[in-house]
């Protein structure tokens, strides 16, 4: 927890935790005029991604056998119309959300947190994915 009271706000605050990928215990994290704790939870570890070809049959968002460890990030973008988006099995046209072809979606979702996809053409539709932590 870090100590904000009393600080000025030149000073930088200490969280204390390891950083993955120095083992550094001591992050610093600034301060806005407003109070506001400024830190930067940007993906940094590492990156995956695939092409999927989606039916009418949803499937969930991932690059491997499961969602990416610690994923931060996920990335979606259609080769053709008709692709929807949701966050459990059951998303359908009738309930998901419309992608259109060529567009790309980024989503910040953790790795706790499922995205599932399904394609009203039967005979699938080429999506590129990708999963970064």
């Amino acid at each position: 927890m870090a100590d904000l009271i009393g600080r000025k706000r030149a000073e930088p605050s200490k969280i204390i935790g390891a950083d993955p990928i120095t083992g550094s215990e001591e992050n610093y994290a600034g301060v806005t005029e407003n109070n506001d704790l400024m830190v930067s939870d940007t993906p940094n570890t590492s990156g995956l991604f695939k092409t999927i070809s989606v039916t009418t049959t949803p499937i969930e968002l991932k690059v491997g056998a499961s969602a990416l460890l610690d994923r931060k990030l996920a990335h979606i973008q259609s080769q053709a119309n008709g692709l929807y988006f949701g966050y459990d099995n059951t998303v359908s046209a009738s309930n998901g959300t419309l992608l259109f072809k060529s567009q790309i979606l980024f989503v910040p979702v953790g790795g706790g947190v499922s995205l599932w996809l399904v394609s009203t053409t039967g005979g699938g539709i080429d999506v590129r994915i990708g999963e970064l932590s």
